[in-house]
């Protein structure tokens, strides 16, 4: 199950705002003027630098455990500001980053 279109609203990890397709792109773009952040299904977060370059290794890298696609940014928390939401763009199941700590530190 591939979330639709309608469904799939990355938001950029830095400014937390809703990211938008580019023209002639499969990536999508932070709405703040200024910031290279990038999203792709296929990729995951990436930064496009002043001279064209991109770069990968700056950039939250989380994994769908189910399918190991990159998953994208879905929501944040207002009352708790730690509160990071990650949605698989695949297979739709998301995963807070409480659950993603516990798992990297061993807990069930």
């Amino acid at each position: 199950m591939v979330v639709e279109k309608d469904d799939f609203h990355p938001l950029c990890y830095e400014h937390h705002v809703e990211m938008r397709l580019q023209e002639d792109s499969t990536a999508y773009a932070c709405s703040m003027s200024s910031c290279q952040v990038r999203y792709a299904r296929s990729d995951g977060y990436f930064i496009v630098a002043q001279n064209g370059q991109i770069d990968r290794d700056l950039v939250p890298h989380v994994i769908c455990p189910q399918d190991g696609q990159p998953m994208y940014l879905a929501e944040v928390g207002l009352g708790k500001t730690n509160f990071r939401l990650w949605r698989c763009p695949q297979c739709a199941i998301s995963r807070s980053n409480q659950e993603i700590s516990r798992k990297s530190a061993g807990a069930p």
